[in-house]
């Protein structure tokens, strides 16, 4: 019987996490079957809870009606306990993918993943010890934008397009993610920061 391997996104990097592990494992494992299903996380009250709610409940029937070798859960910035449980009930391996890329994260809250997941997969060397840390079984494998990234223009090539000069140091500004207010926020104390920093040298 062919290995079946369930995938869920919790988010748009979710999607892309699972978009590049199905392609990875379509080529490593070509008789496995493998299934990618998105539930993603409401952010404010609205349809979007119904919605969720609905496709966790339908995730949940597959797992009874499918039963799949393994679950791998994708960019959880909430963790999902409750699948979690449900899944090693039935003898289920559970993967947590790139679920603790946040620093934020606690230590007890990651040890709470202790005895539900199998194997935590980290996209960041800080997320592999954080994990460790909390006693969880956890490996570093790097991220997936490494592989999916194109560079199709050397790093002189790109400063001459963007109207430097090659020899100019170029830093870039990246707030991270939040909602729209969070990230200017964030952008602001950057930018003041590097003006700062700008007028030291």
């Amino acid at each position: 019987m062919a290995e079946k391997i369930f995938l869920v996104s919790y988010g748009e990097y979710g999607d892309l996490y699972v978009a590049s592990l199905a392609s990875s494992l379509k080529e490593i494992r070509p008789g496995a079957i493998v299934k990618c299903v998105g539930v993603g996380v409401p952010t404010h009250p609205s349809d979007e809870y119904r919605a969720h709610g609905r496709a966790k409940g339908e995730l949940e029937k597959e797992l009874e009606s499918e039963k799949p070798d393994c679950i791998v859960l994708a960019d959880q910035s909430v963790f999902d306990f409750h699948l979690m449980d449900k899944a090693k009930t039935m003898g289920i391996p559970v993967m947590d993918y790139a679920g603790a890329a946040l620093r934020s994260l606690k230590t007890r809250r990651l040890g709470k993943l202790r005895g539900l997941v199998d194997r935590a997969l980290a996209v960041f060397p800080f997320e592999h010890a954080m994990y460790r840390q909390a006693g969880v079984n956890a490996e570093f494998v790097g991220h997936p934008l490494v592989d999916i990234v194109n560079c199709s223009m050397s790093r002189v090539e790109a400063k001459a397009a963007l109207g430097y000069d090659w020899t100019e140091a170029v830093v870039a500004l990246i707030p991270g993610d939040g909602n729209a207010e969070e990230t200017r926020e964030r952008l602001r104390v950057i930018v003041e920061g590097a003006a700062e920093a700008a007028a030291w040298s």
